[in-house]
């Protein structure tokens, strides 16, 4: 029998995770974050732990805070998901 692939994680945190690794990989801090998209602290953890979503209007913020296009910010999420799944 074929191996079973991993479950798929979903997009909630895909995202999330996205938003931590794109934080990573241009040295910022989630503070520095909250404080571009207007966003407290708290729920900015809140989205980041993927215990809540991101809105659309919370991700364009985010995308144009680090200087990229919503679309160019969710292929990153995609390629996090599938990162994860693989």
């Amino acid at each position: 029998m074929p191996p079973t692939p991993p479950p798929a994680i979903s997009p909630k945190v895909a995202t999330a995770k996205a938003v931590t690794v794109e934080l990573a990989r241009r040295g910022l801090s989630q503070s520095w974050l909250a404080n571009q998209i207007s966003m407290s602290e708290n729920t900015l953890s809140a989205r980041m732990t993927g215990r809540k979503a991101f809105d659309v209007a919370e991700l364009d913020l985010i995308a144009t805070a680090f200087g990229l296009s919503i679309f160019e910010f969710m292929r990153i999420a995609e390629d996090e998901a599938t990162r994860s799944a693989a």
